[in-house]
């Protein structure tokens, strides 16, 4: 799959956490956990989009810290 198809694909995935997000968002009965969870999930989504439209493409991980420093060092 081409890198701009992948960025396209986890954009759209991250937009569905995002939504995700904003209903759990507004319930205050929400558990944390899966507003931390989804949170998560998008900004790995995010960031895994950039690195790839970076032309880097991004490892099997789920370390914000790791993608961070790699989308860093992308130039990003």
């Amino acid at each position: 799959m081409a890198a701009c198809d992948e960025a396209k694909r986890l954009l759209a995935k991250a937009a569905e956490d995002e939504y995700v997000l904003d209903r759990l968002l507004n319930d205050a009965k929400a558990p944390e956990a899966m507003v931390g969870f989804h949170a998560q999930q998008a900004a790995e989504k995010l960031l895994k989009a950039a690195l790839f439209l970076a032309g880097a493409a991004p490892p099997r991980s789920h370390n914000l810290a790791e993608l961070a420093d790699l989308a860093a060092n992308s130039g990003l």
